[in-house]
């Protein structure tokens, strides 16, 4: 199995969790194209679809929702130490 690129999988969490490509483009701090790219990418590496896409919104599949409730937790947990991480330096 191929190894999954982490930045794709937190691209598609925060899209997912913002519902809009503008949004998580603007707070992840990359284009919108690309985010586009990147969870196209991991929706083809997975062979599923994970987002439904409108004109208007953009929300999870079945398969998007189980993905997001399976790793976003832990996503949270790696950024909750990297914080804490940060905040130890001079001390």
């Amino acid at each position: 199995m191929a190894k999954r690129n982490l930045n794709d999988l937190m691209a598609f969490i925060t899209v997912a969790r913002e519902g809009s490509f503008t949004r998580a483009a603007a707070q992840l701090g990359v284009s919108q194209s690309a985010l586009s790219q990147s969870v196209s990418g991991l929706e083809a590496s997975l062979n599923i679809r994970l987002l439904t896409r409108t004109t208007r919104s953009v929300s999870p599949t079945a398969a998007g929702d189980k993905l997001l409730k399976s790793i976003g937790h832990n996503f949270d947990e790696i950024e909750a130490q990297l914080n804490e991480l940060t905040e130890m330096q001079g001390k």
